[in-house]
């Protein structure tokens, strides 16, 4: 996904310290890009936002 021009939602995403926090507080791997835009990126600054699809095909 990423190396396909998807590097806005990389951008979203914590670094550092902030990172650190995050990683360890959802028990998310720091490599799951996916993971902690679904747990951190939820509710986003501006028009964007970052949600699981959800499938109700029961």
């Amino acid at each position: 996904m990423w190396r396909n021009g998807f590097s806005f939602f990389e951008g979203l995403i914590p670094e550092g310290w902030l990172l650190d926090i995050a990683s360890e507080n959802w028990r998310i791997n720091k490599n799951d890009r996916m993971g902690l835009l679904l747990a951190c990126c939820r509710d986003c600054i501006g028009a964007v936002s970052v949600e699981p699809i959800i499938d109700n095909d029961d």
